[in-house]
């Protein structure tokens, strides 16, 4: 039997794990209330707010769009490693998946209305679709209406038909309409989804869209994941196995680590790209104090700096 609505769970509720795994089989998507705290949630937000770092050896979202992605979350926050290895999160993954897991990757994002996400699936390996089965946790950091996450219910036992993970809207409208449920929810609550289940980012047009999640997929697969970037006193003194296989300790990585944002020009926001044209424009005009910069002798430079009461960094 199908649902025509998500079921929900409180994340506190005895045998939790074992419900939603229950229910994820059976039509594809979860919902646990309050899996993280809203002082969890804003300290995840953090990764996203401020301006993109360039030049620099921190870490740092990148865009598409008016989109942002923070794809080195859990190098970077305690409170986002806590949340992918988390009892709750590793007890749900193993109540569907089986003992052997694996963090397969993870990102913190927020999105607004001119980033469009297609219906798709989540089982694939870089752009090559997979019938591996998986598990993907996406938490709202925010209370998220416009922009939460559809699925259609039931959808993972049957996208294996389809050669490719993209869908087009027209199709999904004809055979699927009808089972197409929206994931509202609060700051703090999961949404929990079979990777083959047939899902995409909520469309309403003329609203406002100021969508902060997290988003983390685990896999049955232990032989391929992203490259994991990952902060050594976040760890405890002592690792077990299941905590060295889950984060892959040893083992091949292989994927790229999406988004790949190589191509600058095509993914930036307009208002970036402004700020930038005069950044450089500025930087150009100065191409003459630099050259006498690199030029001047060591000493003058110890002495000037002196005089300025200028701090010295290597140079």
């Amino acid at each position: 039997m199908i649902y025509n609505t998500i079921k929900e769970f409180n994340a506190n509720e005895t045998n939790i794990a074992k419900y939603a795994a229950e229910e994820i089989d059976k039509n594809g998507v979860v919902i646990i209330k309050d899996f993280i705290t809203n002082k969890d949630c804003e300290e995840i937000k953090k990764l996203l707010i401020g301006n993109q770092l360039r030049n620099s050896n921190e870490l740092t979202f990148v865009y598409i769009d008016d989109a942002k992605f923070f794809s080195n979350a859990i190098a970077q926050s305690k409170t986002a490693y806590n949340l992918v290895t988390s009892k709750i999160a590793l007890s749900i993954s193993k109540n569907y998946l089986g003992n052997n897991i694996r963090l397969k990757c993870h990102r913190a994002y927020t999105t607004k209305k001119n980033y469009f996400f297609p219906w798709h699936t989540d089982n694939k390996f870089d752009d090559e679709k997979n019938n591996k089965k998986g598990i993907v946790f996406i938490i709202y950091l925010v209370d998220t209406i416009n922009g939460a996450t559809e699925f259609i219910l039931g959808s993972h036992k049957e996208s294996h038909i389809y050669k490719n993970n993209l869908f087009l809207e027209q199709d999904i409208n004809l055979k699927y309409k009808d089972r197409i449920c929206k994931a509202v929810g609060k700051a703090g609550y999961a949404v929990i989804s079979d990777t083959r289940v047939i899902h995409r980012g909520s469309v309403a047009s003329g609203e406002n869209i100021n969508r902060y999640s997290f988003f983390f997929q685990v896999d049955a697969n232990l032989n391929q994941a992203e490259r994991l970037l990952l902060n050594p006193e976040f760890l405890p003194k002592s690792i077990s196995n299941e905590l060295s296989e889950y984060l892959g300790f040893s083992s091949n990585f292989g994927l790229d680590v999406h988004p790949v944002t190589t191509n600058i020009d095509k993914v930036l926001p307009f208002n970036v790209r402004v700020n930038l044209m005069f950044k450089y424009l500025v930087l150009t005009l100065l191409t003459p104090l630099h050259w006498i910069r690199i030029k001047i002798p060591i000493k003058f430079k110890i002495l000037l700096k002196k005089i300025g009461n200028v701090k010295s960094d290597w140079n």
